[in-house]
C-alpha cells in the first residue's frame, strides 16, 4: 500500500530477468501524483476497470477498460484515479524501477483499502533518489 493505492506485483526484475516489471495499480479516485519523468526506461499503462486521467508530454488522455498509454522514455508523465475502484496495470521495460515501488510501498497482507489511508511514503524514495530512474518535475 501506498497512500489509497494498493500495487501488487504482476512479475518482478527477477523473474523477467530485468526485462521489465508489470504491477496492477487498485484505489478510489485520488489526487494526481507528482510529474515525472523516466530516462531509462518506458511505461505502458493498461487500464481494467475505472478510470486514469493521464498527462504525458503536452497531451491529456482519458483511459477506461481496455484503454493503454504508453510513455517512452524522457516523457515527462502524471496520472490521477478518477473513477472509483479504478485498476489498471503498469508495464515498465527494463525492469529497473522496482526499487521505487519497494521504497515508497508498506506491505499489505489483505486487499481492503485502509480509511483513512495513510500517507504516501516519499519521504523514502527522496532518500533514494540517486539510484532511481525518476526526476519529480514539480
Amino acid at each position: 500500500m501506498a497512500g489509497d493505492r494498493l500495487f501488487t506485483f504482476l512479475t518482478d526484475r527477477r523473474q523477467s530477468g530485468g526485462k521489465f516489471l508489470a504491477l496492477m495499480t487498485e484505489g478510489p479516485k485520488g489526487h494526481r501524483i507528482p510529474n515525472h519523468v523516466h530516462f531509462k526506461h518506458t511505461e505502458t499503462f493498461f487500464c481494467l476497470n475505472g478510470s486514469v486521467s493521464m498527462t504525458a508530454g503536452e497531451e491529456l488522455v482519458s483511459l477506461h477498460p481496455g484503454d493503454f498509454l504508453h510513455v517512452p522514455a524522457g516523457t515527462p508523465h502524471t496520472f490521477q484515479l478518477t473513477g472509483n475502484n479504478t485498476r489498471f496495470i503498469q508495464f515498465h521495460a527494463p525492469g529497473l524501477n522496482e526499487p521505487f515501488f519497494r521504497y515508497m510501498c508498506d506491505p499489505c497482507g489483505d486487499h481492503t483499502f485502509l480509511q483513512p489511508p495513510p500517507p504516501f511514503r516519499f519521504d523514502r524514495v527522496l532518500q533514494h533518489l540517486a539510484e532511481l530512474d525518476v526526476k519529480f518535475l514539480d
